[in-house]
């Protein structure tokens, strides 16, 4: 465990304490940090203080916009980090990152909610052009986020050193604990740049008020396209945004802010397809456009499923007494792969749903 001692003076301009907390409040707030569990030490000070103020006083409607964009989210991650082993308070790693926005990216060049360099994406096989930026891709970025953090814990061991190092890359924390003769933050941040001395306590403030927004008054505000929730869909053949647009009654804007990977609003043809997002409610009238012939499923009855967290083909396959085979024809998918709050398409006989029911 790493103590992390925040220095008062903020190069990241936080904002100072307009009105100092009551002691109450401080007190409060303070024994929500600690239940948090984080698994890094860190000190609550002015600084951090100021930091959740400018979340929970100053900044409450941009907080309430980012919180109502993380619920699109936090399923993927939750998969992911669970997936690989880490902890799950790593799913706020985005709120400092991208504010949670898929879409933005820096001027320094990084992009998407888990702002990753070119360099950085194509090293874990995202691909990075004109036409295609997987680095926007929720699923893929993710994926490539994720095993780069666990690649820095088996590097450092330390989930502080781990933060600071995605923020400035592993070889700065490595000169600065060379330099510094240390692992100890108090003796090696001076060697670090301004920007990733208050990484931690930034952290740690997003994921202060990602998980107390409620006792603060803050509602997140849900994009209007969520009333049904979102669901993702694989797209092998090429297809253009006008024309899932045209089928789905969607904006092209719309379509766009869900899926900002796809940079000249066409998805590419590709055999092993392309995950999308889109409101449950667009899904249907999207797959009509998708369709492709199904030979012998005339008798059958047609329906949809929604992947829940660790379901496989096979575990899909045996609750519906279908063939892994089947749903993979069904869908076109050409492996085993899939990720949560995927939509499959099911034929099923008459017999197997009076079964079900």
């Amino acid at each position: 465990m790493m103590l992390i001692v925040v220095a008062l003076t903020n190069p990241l301009k936080s904002a100072e304490i307009s009105e100092p907390w009551s002691s109450t409040t401080h007190k409060m707030v303070s024994d929500r940090l600690a239940s948090l569990k984080l698994p890094m030490q860190f000190e609550v000070n002015d600084d951090l203080l100021s930091r959740i103020q400018n979340y929970t006083i100053l900044g409450r409607n941009e907080t309430e916009a980012m919180l109502g964009r993380s619920a699109l989210y936090h399923a993927i991650f939750d998969a992911q980090l669970q997936k690989e082993g880490l902890p799950e308070i790593l799913r706020y790693l985005p709120v400092i990152e991208s504010g949670m926005n898929a879409g933005v990216s820096s001027g320094a060049g990084a992009a998407g909610l888990w702002q990753l360099m070119p360099h950085t994406a194509r090293n874990y096989g995202l691909t990075v052009n004109p036409l295609l930026d997987e680095r926007m891709d929720v699923y893929k970025s993710t994926h490539a986020a994720v095993k780069m953090l666990s690649a820095l814990y088996d590097q450092f061991g330390d989930w502080g050193l781990v933060l600071i190092a995605y923020n400035s890359g592993p070889s700065k924390v490595l000169s600065a604990v060379k330099l510094a003769g240390s692992k100890e933050y108090s003796k090696l941040s001076k060697y670090l740049p301004r920007e990733t001395q208050v990484y931690v306590p930034a952290f740690v403030a997003a994921a202060y008020v990602s998980k107390f927004y409620a006792q603060h008054n803050l509602i997140p505000k849900s994009p209007v396209m969520a009333k049904e929730g979102f669901r993702s869909v694989r797209v092998h053949k090429q297809m253009s945004f006008e024309q899932i647009a045209k089928a789905t009654q969607l904006s092209v804007g719309a379509i766009s802010k869900l899926n900002p990977s796809f940079k000249q609003h066409q998805i590419p043809r590709s055999e092993l397809g392309h995950l999308i997002i889109l409101p449950a409610e667009g899904i249907g009238q999207l797959r009509k456009i998708m369709a492709e012939e199904i030979e012998n499923q005339k008798d059958l009855f047609q329906t949809t499923y929604v992947i829940s967290k660790d379901e496989t083909l096979e575990s899909i396959a045996n609750l519906f007494k279908v063939k892994v085979e089947d749903l993979k024809k069904w869908n076109t998918l050409q492996n085993n792969e899939l990720v949560i709050n995927q939509e499959l398409q099911l034929f099923l006989s008459k017999k197997s749903l009076i079964n079900k029911v």
